[in-house]
Parts: structure tokens; sequence; C-alpha cells
């Protein structure tokens, strides 16, 4: 029996729990498979994201619950790179940054939580920055949108992550379809190209809880359309819940399962150390906590 979360964090980044109480959580709901990734230096906010001194204790926190927990959960450690256009200069070149990041962690997470304007970055995390953003530029959604997508295909090729973190974090902000309509031809060609470029790539896409979790999303990232996507052009694919707190670990963990289940999806993917793993889905089991 697998339970598995590829995505989580802890209060040595944006989150509000320990390592310890995270893993403690996630080892007594039955985890097989627990990832922690916390996200590397954001300069737009140093103080949620790993600075050059919080790298180390970050390391050797995971490094140590990883020894406890030997032979009775397996504890990874990976890492969540945000992905700008423009790399923080003072660490060289997006290929050294990640060279220097994939010798160090079991795994990346390549995530776009923004996309930049004339010299400043919009989030997808909230709302009232991306309708700033459509008010300033005088740009239409559809053109914001399509730039969303093309961004994490940039990412996809110059990062080439392990998993692609929340791939359609966009619907964060298009409630009541506000941006576009989630079953438009344009939106599906847009993320079967994100999907297709997993693929070249190697990605494994995630099932993503924590918009529903930590924000009040409608809906898991990504859709069941997608995942059928992923079973067809052979992309694998894992469960983050990308959790901020120990409540959000277990969270809707049901309803990522049934969506692989309607996909079609027989395995799901997970790291073990640095060494890629498929287990069988047919094994996963709901679990009573």
């Amino acid at each position: 029996m697998y339970k598995v979360s590829m995505h989580n964090h802890t209060n040595l980044g944006d989150a509000q729990d320990t390592p310890e109480a995270m893993a403690r959580t996630a080892y007594v709901q039955g985890f097989t498979h627990f990832a922690f990734t916390e996200h590397a230096l954001n300069p737009g906010f140093p103080d949620i994201t790993l600075t050059d001194e919080h790298i180390v204790p970050y390391m050797k926190a995971i490094c140590d619950l990883k020894a406890r927990y030997c032979n009775a959960m397996e504890v990874t450690l990976g890492i969540e790179l945000d992905y700008f256009t423009n790399p923080d200069g003072r660490r060289g070149s997006w290929g050294l940054q990640v060279e220097a990041l994939r010798g160090a962690f079991d795994f990346i997470i390549g995530s776009v939580h923004e996309i930049p304007f004339e010299d400043k970055y919009y989030s997808f995390n909230r709302a009232g920055e991306i309708d700033t953003l459509l008010n300033l530029s005088g740009r239409s959604a559809a053109s914001v949108v399509t730039q969303y997508y093309e961004t994490e295909m940039d990412m996809l090729e110059t990062v080439q992550p392990e998993i692609l973190g929340h791939m359609d974090l966009i619907k964060k902000c298009n409630e009541r379809d506000r941006l576009y309509a989630e079953g438009s031809h344009r939106i599906r060609a847009l993320k079967e190209k994100v999907v297709e470029c997993a693929k070249k790539y190697d990605t494994i896409i995630e099932v993503n809880t924590g918009g529903i979790s930590r924000y009040g999303a409608h809906a898991v990232y990504p859709t069941v359309e997608v995942l059928k996507m992923c079973r067809r052009k052979g992309v694998p694919v894992t469960i983050g819940a990308d959790a901020h707190n120990t409540k959000d670990i277990y969270a809707h963990y049901e309803l990522a399962l049934s969506m692989l289940k309607e996909a079609g999806i027989r395995e799901i993917a997970v790291f073990e150390g640095k060494k890629l793993k498929m287990l069988p889905l047919d094994e996963q089991k709901e679990m009573a906590v």
C-alpha cells in the first residue's frame, strides 16, 4: 500500500509547521513517500525562500529525517525552483543554478508563480496582481494566459525539472471563467503543448491539491482532461499536497486518487533518493485518519 506526497513545505520557508511535525504527521497518516520541497531563493521574497545561509540547515534537517524514518517512510530532499525570465545574476546563468541544485537535491520541482511585465513580476497567487497587470498593460486576458503557459514551456526547456509544479496554477485566478473558458479549444491546445513539452524533457506532472486546501480554489491542478493527455502521451504523474501545515498533508488526497483513476492512470511516480520509481496505483488505498 502506497501513499505519496512529493511536494510539501515547512517553516524553514513560507509554511507554518516544522519539518519534524510535517514528517511525524505524514507517518501517522500512513504516507510511504513524503518529500520536502522548500522554495529556492526568490530575490523578491528573501524572508520566505531559502537564502544562501538557510540552504544547509534545510538540507541537514531533512537528511536527519531521512535517517530517522529509514525503513518506515521514504523521505526525500527536494527543492521548488521559481522560474524567472531573467535569473538572479549573482548566481550565474540558469544552467549554473540548476546544475548546483540538481547535484545537491534529490529532485527539482520547476514552477511558474509569476510572469513579467516591464520591470516587475506579477503573481498568480494573488488575483489582485493579475488584475493590476491587465489594467497597467492594457493587454487582453487571453494574451496573459498564453504568456503563462508559454513561460511554463520555456521553464521546462531551460530548467528541465524532474517535476512540473501545479501546471495550471493560473486557474486560481479564474473564478467563474473570468480569464478564460476552461474547456475551450484554445486552452486545451495550450495545455497539450505543455504536456508534450514535459514529455520531451522527461518531466513528471503533479496532481496538486494545495489550491483547494490553502486558497479555496475551485479545483485541483490539473484537470482530469490533462491527466488523460498525460496517459496518452506517456507522461508520468505524481501527487503533491503542496502542504504548508500539517492539516493539509492529507487534505483532498482521495480526490486526487479518484482523478487519476478516472483518467485511466495505473502508476504513480515517486523519488527514492535521486532514483525515480513507478508504483502501481491499484495498490493505493484510502485510509481513515
